[in-house]
C-alpha cells in the first residue's frame, strides 16, 4: 500500500505516502495530496499549499515537506521467526 488514511485531531480525514512512495516523490518531482492522496506533477521537494489537479484543495506538498512535517508511514516488511 502507498497511501494511508489518517484523522486529525479535529477529525477530519487526510491521505499520508508510505516512505518509499515519498522517495519516487522526491526522485520524478511531484507531489502528493493530503485531501484526496493523488500525485501532482511537477512539484518541488519544498512545496507547500499547492493546489490539486484532481479535488482542487491547496494540500499538495512536496515530499521534502512532508518528511519535514513526519507525514508518511513506514511500509517495511517485518518477518517473525
Amino acid at each position: 500500500m502507498d497511501k494511508q488514511q489518517y484523522k486529525i485531531t479535529n477529525g477530519t480525514l487526510l491521505w499520508r505516502p508510505s516512505v518509499s512512495l515519498m522517495e519516487s516523490l522526491y526522485y520524478r518531482s511531484e507531489g502528493f495530496c493530503l485531501a484526496c492522496g493523488e500525485i501532482q506533477e511537477y512539484v518541488e521537494p519544498d512545496a507547500r499549499r499547492y493546489k490539486c489537479e484532481c479535488c482542487g484543495a491547496h494540500k499538495v506538498y512536496g515530499a521534502g515537506e512532508l518528511l519535514f512535517f513526519g507525514i508518511y508511514f513506514t511500509d517495511e516488511v517485518t518477518t517473525h521467526g
